[in-house]
């Protein structure tokens, strides 16, 4: 595939986009030294060990190895082919590439330009019809809605008219069978190829992916009908349960490395409105996984900020048991009965919200707040109640002073020995542990992706490997060092193929004095495993000074590999001509002078 187009367009394309510009379009990118770190969008993890070089122009995972340059970061990110990554940052870049792609490929890149473009159609009718509509205005002011917020997330409006969306895109030259795909009309019955609007009398949300595209939309009601929201399908652009309302907004917007999740679209909104620009809504759906990972990508801590009605509990409940499972940080902002985060900034303002962030409760602070709630601590049933509902909440944490701290307090509070809550806790520990099914486990992480047996950790990495990492990482950035290296080792000297393949281009680009762009060396190595390779050589900081001081044992470390192999290699050699009937002495002679003095030059190699 990445032969369909030229190594220079490629090139092209990638040099448009720079690396950090891209990737910090899908993950809270953070600046460290000369690189930038996040978490890892491919893995989950607490501590940021995704590093991205603007130098380099790579991108680098030192937890679970994945590595690459723009192309494959989008690939990945986006789960592309190579083609449509490529087509996605020529028009990132404006760019325009030649119609050469192959027909699968061309097929379902225009397939999902076609419902794109069905989207933006959409929602421009929506809000034609909305700017129209004095009904949806007056409603919008009535929920103190501006102008600029009506323009800012593209609200529109779906008129009573049943087939009013799909006339429209009718006339706008669409087939019947593209309209049907975009999930905006649904099937007549008993009428075989007609269709009416999914939305009617409905206020319209777009929901946008985080590259600012329209993939599907909500309705909510103006009146009393049920159901109250209404969202478009699954499609071919728009999976609920991967997408959040608002964080196209919201990732460009981090407050205190805090992201806030609220229930409702209008939720979004009014925060939004009101200044609080870090929130993000479900699409209709109980958060999933996938929701969590990707929100864990970008923020620190997440503040779960749901209606404070019953549903809104059961609903936070839920959300934290999501958000332990997948390494994220949270908090839950208690509401008052009765108030959703919408009607509360507007009572409150944004002072009063803020405050409410700061005294939100950590899981399980909360969790413990809601069992005090069911039980009267002043009864003596009612304290030990508390303590075992309260010692089921502790067996899941992993921290023993987390454990004590709690039990230390709950004892203060309802006046059961400490003793006795602890033997509770643990009980209920041992329990669950032995319930519990193993997890899989690669170095401290748990992962969520399946790990390539070919990623080996660098403390299992031999000396060999390791001096040609070091050596190919220092002479690509220091022409001084590379013309030392030259001098006692060439390209073809390293042992690895892929080492060799890298140090041949690196030499030819050194020796014309030509800047070594490790992301360029990406277009030509395109494989997921060659990618994790360079990617994770040319990670490394380069230490001058630690170089320096080493760089003969890396040298020497090759050379000494390279005789002894040659050495093993000519012992072969006589061992196969002993085997044959007329052997030639003077050969053999010559092979063993030839073996003495390897060895010699080996023994002063390994001397130095």
């Amino acid at each position: 595939m990445s032969n369909v187009y030229s190594e220079e367009l490629i090139e092209e394309i990638r040099s448009r986009n720079d690396i950090v510009d891209v990737i910090s379009g899908y993950v809270l990118l953070k600046k460290s030294g000369t690189s930038y770190k996040a978490k890892c969008p491919f893995h989950t993890e607490n501590t940021p060990s995704f590093s991205v070089s603007p130098d380099k122009q790579i991108y680098h995972c030192f937890g679970c190895g994945v590595g690459g340059n723009v192309i494959s970061f989008i690939m990945s990110i986006e789960n592309l082919g190579f083609v449509d990554a490529l087509k996605l940052l020529a028009d990132r870049g404006g760019i325009s590439l030649p119609d050469q792609y192959e027909a699968v490929d061309k097929e379902k890149y225009k397939s999902k330009q076609t419902q794109y473009n069905i989207h933006k159609e959409s929602a421009r009718y929506y809000y034609d019809n909305l700017k129209k509509s004095k009904t949806v205005l007056n409603y919008l002011n009535m929920r103190k809605i501006t102008s600029e917020t009506i323009i800012r997330f593209g609200l529109g409006y779906a008129s009573e008219d049943w087939e009013g969306l799909y006339q429209h895109l009718l006339k706008k030259n669409y087939s019947i069978d593209e309209i049907a795909q975009s999930g905006l009309v649904i099937p007549k019955k008993n009428q075989k190829g007609h269709f009416y609007d999914r939305f009617r009398n409905r206020l319209i949300f777009p929901v946008f992916n985080l590259t600012n595209k329209v993939i599907a939309f909500g309705g909510r009601v103006l009146d009393q009908q049920l159901p109250k929201y209404l969202n478009s399908p699954e499609t071919i652009l728009f999976s609920k349960g991967h997408h959040l309302y608002g964080l196209n907004n919201a990732k460009n917007n981090i407050k205190d490395g805090q992201i806030i999740i609220v229930e409702g679209y209008m939720d979004v909104i009014s925060l939004y409105q009101h200044g609080m620009k870090n929130v993000v809504a479900s699409l209709g759906t109980a958060l999933t996984r996938e929701q969590a990972k990707l929100l864990n990508r970008y923020a620190d801590e997440i503040i779960i900020a749901y209606d404070g009605d019953d549903a809104g509990r059961k609903a936070t409940l839920r959300a934290l048991d999501i958000f332990a499972g997948s390494g994220c940080k949270v908090r839950v902002m208690k509401l008052p009965k009765g108030l959703d985060p919408d009607e509360y900034i507007k009572k409150y303002k944004l002072e009063g919200f803020i405050y409410q962030i700061k005294k939100g409760l950590p899981l399980v602070e909360y969790k413990i707040m809601l069992a005090r709630e069911k039980y009267n601590i002043n009864s003596t049933e009612g304290k030990i109640d508390f303590s075992k509902e309260v010692a089921q909440i502790l067996k899941n944490i992993k921290s023993e002073i987390e454990i004590d701290g709690y039990i230390k307090k709950i004892s203060k509070e309802t006046g059961i020995n400490e003793a006795a809550i602890k033997s509770e806790v643990y009980s209920n520990k041992r329990m669950y542990n032995r319930d519990k099914t193993p997890k899989n486990r690669i170095g401290n992480n748990r992962n969520t992706i399946e790990y390539k047996a070919n990623i080996t950790s660098n403390d299992r990495k031999n000396a060999i490997i390791l001096a040609e990492e070091n050596l190919l990482n220092a002479i690509s950035q220091d022409l001084e060092v590379f013309i030392k290296v030259k001098k006692f080792i060439n390209w073809d000297d390293f042992t690895l193929d892929i080492h060799r393949d890298i140090a041949k281009i690196i030499y030819k680009k050194m020796n014309n004095k030509e800047t070594v762009i490790p992301g360029q060396l990406l277009d030509i190595f395109n494989s997921e495993h060659e990618g994790q390779v360079i990617s994770g050589i040319f990670s490394k900081n380069y230490d001058k000074e630690f170089i320096d001081k080493n760089i003969m044992e890396y040298i020497n470390t090759i050379r000494i590999y390279k005789l002894q192999e040659k050495i093993n290699n000519l012992n072969n050699s006589i061992k196969l001509m002993s085997k044959e009937n007329n052997v030639n002495v003077e050969k053999t002679n010559r092979i063993y002078i030839e073996i003495i003095e390897l060895k010699k030059k080996l023994e002063a190699l390994k001397g130095k």
